[in-house]
Parts: structure tokens; sequence; C-alpha cells
């Protein structure tokens, strides 16, 4: 399957020529990475006080995902199905002290409820959510 768009747009901005369609190669390749956008734009550590809610972090864009915003020194909630994969996953990160795993399968209603609660007893203030679990 070619990543070669059949449609021509413009990118434009600080990390479009990395970006084009011609460059995606999957994980690994040239595009930028979120923690290299925190890094470039100052945001390293300024998030201090902020709880952030991340969605379907187990492996992929998650893991990143997590990792850019941790290391703008918020607290991070990771929400996944499969606690042992994601711990693996995560590596040292958890070694940080404000990653936070949370149990939670979407497609479980009570699961949804019961990760809710959890959060909740950890912390009583949310400031962002990235809802990035896929439904299967």
């Amino acid at each position: 399957m070619s990543m070669i768009s059949r449609e021509p747009f413009q990118l434009s901005g600080r990390y479009a020529d990395r970006n084009r369609w011609e460059r995606l190669n999957g994980p690994g390749d040239a595009r930028v990475t979120g923690l290299e956008v925190v890094k470039d734009e100052g945001l390293t550590g300024k998030w201090a006080g902020k709880v952030v809610i991340v969605t379907g972090v187990s492996s992929g864009m998650g893991v990143e995902t997590v990792r850019a915003i941790a290391s703008t020194g918020a607290t991070v909630y990771g929400t996944a199905r499969d606690i042992p994969k994601t711990k693996q996953a995560f590596g040292s990160l958890l070694d940080s002290g404000n990653v936070h795993l949370l149990h939670m399968d979407q497609s479980d209603l009570s699961s949804v409820r019961s990760a809710a609660d959890e959060f909740r007893k950890q912390s009583k203030t949310l400031n962002v959510i990235v809802a990035n679990a896929a439904m299967q």
C-alpha cells in the first residue's frame, strides 16, 4: 500500500517537510515526535500542576503521547486494557512519579466507570483528556 497522497495538499509550518506523505515509513521514520515538539516549543516542565488523562496507552502513539506530556511536568494518567503489556512498553517512564496507569476497557462501561472512580480517588483535578484509544 502506497503512502503517497493522490490528492495534493499544502503542508506548512516548522515540521512540514518532515511530515510529507513521501517520507512516511512507519515507526522510527523522520516524522517529528511529540517530545520534539514539547522541547522545541519550550514546554518542558511548564505544565507542572496540570493533570492529563490519555486513553489507549499500551503501545504506539499512546506511549509516545504520555512520554511527551509527562516531559511537560504534568501528572499523566494513562488508561489501558492490558496493564502488564503497558508497563513493559513504558519501561522507566513509570519511575518518574508523575505517570500513573488505570485499567480501562472502553468496550465495557463498568470498566470505564471503575477507571473514572479510581481516577477521582487519586485526583481532584482534570485539565486535559487525550482520547487516543481505539474501539474494536
